[in-house]
């Protein structure tokens, strides 16, 4: 539906974009159109959208109880993908249950690792570490209920670019049939 609209559009001017873009402006108009991306969604709602974002430790949690009740999404950064595709990580229960109980959209971020270059550099070589991280995402996110994902990829060579367009098309593609 529109969902896939926007994100097929997205991919499309992205990927126009990617083909002549330094490192720099690559970064910029990718978490910009991430963002864009995002707003569209949001302002199909009648109420913004209130985004906490996430990391497991003792703090962080007692401010997301304390304010639960203005998150509309729980965004934790609890995932990451290895050079094969593979998906580690999870929120804490006691997290997952808090934003449940209270009907708080969950979207996970998941990384390439601590933002390791050499992991999104081999993903993107292989069409079976691809296939394996969107069928990972794809059924976890079956799994918790989850609201979505946020890719937050970040420290990889600007040749890649065309190659990461492409996963994200495809990713978004394999989300929605």
């Amino acid at each position: 539906g529109a969902f896939k609209k926007v994100a097929l559009r997205f991919c499309k001017i992205f990927g126009a974009f990617a083909a002549t873009a330094t490192f720099a402006t690559f970064v910029f108009f990718a978490a910009l159109a991430s963002f864009a991306t995002f707003i569209t969604f949001a302002s199909s709602s009648t109420t913004p959208l209130a985004i906490f974002y996430y990391t497991e430790s003792e703090r962080p949690y007692t401010s997301v109880a304390a304010n639960i009740e203005k998150i509309s999404v729980l965004a934790p950064q609890s995932y990451g993908l290895d050079k094969k595709g593979n998906l580690h990580g999870k929120p804490s229960a006691r997290i997952l249950k808090l934003a449940r109980k209270h009907g708080v959209k969950i979207m996970p971020l998941v990384t390439n690792g601590n933002f390791n270059k050499f992991i999104m550099r081999d993903i993107l070589q292989s069409a079976t570490a691809q296939k394996r991280a969107i069928s990972s995402l794809a059924d976890e996110a079956v799994r918790e209920g989850y609201w979505g994902w946020q890719f937050d990829f970040e420290n990889f060579n600007a040749r890649h670019r065309v190659r990461y367009s492409k996963f994200v098309r495809d990713t978004a593609l394999a989300f929605h049939e």
